[in-house]
């Protein structure tokens, strides 16, 4: 992959073909450079705050 990547950077059409890489929708949503941590501990602040609601809706 080193090799497609080289030669994608450089303009080559076929290798940058293949090093393209789809990344869905959420792409737009980045804006800035987080850390792994960071990103792990929102997907936990999320995860309870779901299981909070799910709580108070089964109540």
């Amino acid at each position: 992959m080193d090799k497609i990547d080289t030669k994608a950077a450089v303009g080559h059409e076929g290798a940058a073909a293949l090093s393209t890489y789809y990344v869905g929708q959420a792409v737009g949503l980045m804006n800035k450079e987080k850390s792994v941590k960071t990103i792990v501990y929102e997907f936990m602040e999320d995860y309870v705050e779901a299981v909070e609601r799910l709580s108070n809706t089964l109540k």
